[in-house]
């Protein structure tokens, strides 16, 4: 890996692990996948969980030291005082061990709760029965349970593993059942359906939302403008955005609310001046009098004798059928309001 993709790739992980980190975020995602939208676990009774898991395996003759990072950890302590621990693991690609992966992060992750315990004990003495001193762990003992999510932001459908079986050659079928099976729990934004996605209740709608889409940059474009929530979009969502799908929206610095719905114009029009000046090469046709290129590659509408650039167009519809002041859609496209009545028009009648 060269140095230049190796520090996109760390950009693109910071922007990822920044965003799925907020508790708002955090809480939604598990509530949605969890408890089917029911909001039991609250942002705020969430706190920061170790990411380093290490832990030494062997004995004194001879020992190794395993140690691993969570993407995202957060403990939760619900309304009994019991703590759950959660983590997510974000891929942008397919991890063909995915299941035994995780099942050492959760194991490490237990395994840490189990030696907080003989610590207690050990400095409490409290231990009695000589098997509850050989393991160092009560009979009445408990350990908060762990559970991971994998979140994999590819639009190449995951086919790796979905369990440890799944990694493992069994030469007899009989053998399944007396070796313990660990799952994964998969969300993939791209294939997420409505149902799904109707669930969460915070900006990470959006944000998945633009994943499903981000094959189709026309339908992309046209959600972020007909909804307002784009208009007010957190830092990190939009760089969480940009990461995922390339769309290279414009973001000053942290902390500001970010107008999507503003820049995906923006860069639109930036597109429509530019084609204008740099005349065939930017995508437009010689031979017709409205100057627009015919071909799919320049994105733009051949039009019946209007000329009227695709994109452009479609925005003006867009806007127009969200009520956007007439003004401001002149202003947005540089249509004017006579040319931007007869689109409806036209637009209206074939939709008949």
């Amino acid at each position: 890996m060269t140095k230049r993709t190796r520090r996109h790739t760390q950009d693109k992980d910071s922007a990822i692990n920044a965003f799925m980190s907020k508790p708002e975020i955090f809480a939604d995602l598990f509530n949605a996948y969890l408890y089917e939208g029911e909001q039991v676990i609250q942002p705020e009774a969430l706190v920061p969980a170790d990411r380093l898991l290490s832990e030494v395996i062997g004995n004194a003759r001879g020992q190794a030291k395993l140690t691993r990072y969570r993407d995202v950890f957060m403990a939760y302590r619900d309304k009994n005082a019991s703590y759950i621990l959660l983590g997510i693991e974000n891929q942008s690609a397919i991890h063909y061990a995915m299941p035994l992966r995780n099942m050492i992060y959760d194991a490490l992750s237990l395994l840490a709760r189990v030696r907080q315990k003989s610590a207690r004990h050990l400095a409490l003495k409290d231990l009695k029965r000589p098997d509850e001193f050989l393991s160092r762990f009560a009979k009445t003992d408990h350990i908060d349970p762990v559970f991971t999510l994998t979140v994999y932001y590819g639009h190449v459908p995951w086919d790796g593993p979905f369990s440890l079986h799944d990694m493992i050659r069994f030469p007899d079928e009989k053998l399944k059942r007396f070796i313990p099976d660990y799952f994964i729990n998969l969300v993939v934004p791209a294939k997420l359906g409505d149902e799904m996605l109707a669930r969460l209740n915070t900006e990470l709608s959006e944000v998945f939302w633009c994943i499903r889409l981000a094959g189709n940059k026309e339908a992309f474009d046209a959600y972020i403008i007909n909804h307002s929530k784009f208009k007010e979009m957190s830092y990190e969502a939009v760089q969480m955005i940009n990461a995922c799908t390339h769309a290279n929206i414009p973001v000053k610095q942290d902390g500001e609310k970010v107008n999507m719905c503003q820049a995906i114009i923006d860069l639109k029009q930036e597109a429509y001046d530019n084609g204008f000046q740099k005349g065939e090469e930017s995508g437009f046709q010689k031979g017709e009098e409205s100057g627009f290129q015919k071909g799919e590659e320049s994105g733009f509408q051949k039009g019946e004798e209007s000329g009227i650039l695709q994109s452009s167009s479609r925005i003006a519809i867009n806007m127009y059928r969200s009520k956007y002041d007439m003004q401001e859609i002149v202003r947005l496209t540089g249509l004017t309001s006579e040319a931007i009545e007869k689109l409806v028009k036209a637009h209206s009648e074939e939709r008949r």
